[in-house]
């Protein structure tokens, strides 16, 4: 007789049994990981708008000054005051955008992570597309922003 690859008395079916448990196909650790990148890209959402609507405010009051910790930083931003004032003054319509965008993006992020877990108690990949696609739009905005400042401190540079 011909060896088939398994003893003869043991049939393949007693071998291996799926899991008997209700959870998915992820260890408590790997979930964990799955929520906390999740959390990360939502408050990595609510730090670009809070750092977008502070500049805001900063560059309305007057107080947004020339250096390079912080600030929309190009060649023509930076070039002199005026230049500097007048391009985040140019910003201001795309920074807010970017801070709106962020602020709704995370709260429905939050809120389908509350509320939409399809896979269990799983955060699956389709709940990453709320928090990505914020983030990507954000930073879309911010660096059209970057443009339009940009644009504006050149102009102000040759009046």
């Amino acid at each position: 007789m011909a060896w088939s690859g398994a003893p003869p008395n043991i049939r393949l079916a007693e071998c291996w049994a799926p899991p008997q448990h209700s959870l998915s196909f992820h260890t408590v650790k790997e979930r964990g990981n799955l929520v906390f990148g999740y959390v990360f890209l939502v408050v990595g959402a609510l730090l670009l708008s809070l750092l977008s609507s502070g500049m805001v405010s900063a560059t309305n009051r007057g107080s947004l000054e020339r250096i390079e910790a912080i600030g929309i930083r190009t060649r023509a931003t930076l070039s002199s005051d005026a230049a500097w004032n007048e391009g985040h003054k140019a910003a201001i319509p795309y920074l807010n955008a970017a801070s709106i965008t962020g602020f709704v993006g995370a709260l429905f992020s939050v809120l389908a992570l509350i509320f939409f877990k399809p896979d269990g108690n799983t955060v699956t990949g389709s709940l990453y597309a709320l928090p990505v696609a914020t983030l990507v739009v954000q930073i879309i905005t911010l660096l059209w922003s970057a443009s339009k400042a940009n644009q504006r401190a050149k102009l102000s540079m040759t009046k």
